[in-house]
Order: structure tokens, then sequence, then C-alpha cells
């Protein structure tokens, strides 16, 4: 069985990943395909869910000391989607959009709670 310092890096590293995953696919150039905004919100939706999903379970691991998961993970995933998205402003062949950061938002604090919904069984 890992240790627990073992399981904590894990988990971190996790998230350092998906993070870095994020903001490449935030800056890349993206093919042109079928303009459905609703499509776009839900996938920026699920990707920032996973990323508080992450950051929940990571934090978890650090232990009692770590009170406010919950607050912390969709702060830091908020605030790490706003970074992509102004990053996206500055780069001609991407626009940055207030509902993109909306559902990032949203996203987060849905993957967040997720952790903290009771198992049954």
């Amino acid at each position: 069985m890992p240790s627990r310092n073992a399981l904590r890096r894990w988990w971190w590293g996790g998230v350092g990943l998906y993070a870095g995953v994020l903001l490449i696919v935030s800056i890349i150039p993206l093919p042109s395909g079928p303009d459905i905004p609703a499509l776009d919100k839900f996938f920026h939706a699920l990707e920032y869910a996973v990323l508080g999903w992450l950051l929940v379970q990571a934090q978890r691991r650090a232990g009692p000391a770590a009170v406010h998961v919950v607050g912390v993970a969709v702060l830091a995933a908020v605030g790490y989607g706003t970074i992509c998205e102004a990053i996206q402003g500055w780069l001609p062949y991407r626009d940055a959009e207030g509902w993109d950061v909306i559902a990032n938002a949203v996203g987060s604090v849905l993957g967040a709670q997720l952790v903290r919904a009771p198992r049954h069984g």
C-alpha cells in the first residue's frame, strides 16, 4: 500500500498534469467545425468539473488540516479557468468569452460537489 505522502503526490501530480492539458487545449488553434455554442459551454463545464473534482481529491489527501476543501478547489479552478480564458484573449486565433468563464465556474462547482455527494450501497 502506498504511503500517505506518495498518494498525496500522486493526486497533486494528477492536478498538475490535468491543468497542463487544459492550458494546452486552451491555447492551441482549434480546427473549424460546427458552431454549436451550447456544446462548447458543455465541454467547458465538463473539463472544469474534472479539475474541481481533482482539486478536492488532492486536498483531502493533505489530512485533517485541509478545511474548506470544496471552496478552495472551486476558487482555484475558477481562477485557473479565468487565467486560461484571458490568455486566449491575447492569441489572434482564439477568442476569450465571458460565458466560457461562467461555464468553467459552473463545472468547477459541480465537480467539487461530486466528491461531497453521499455514497449509497
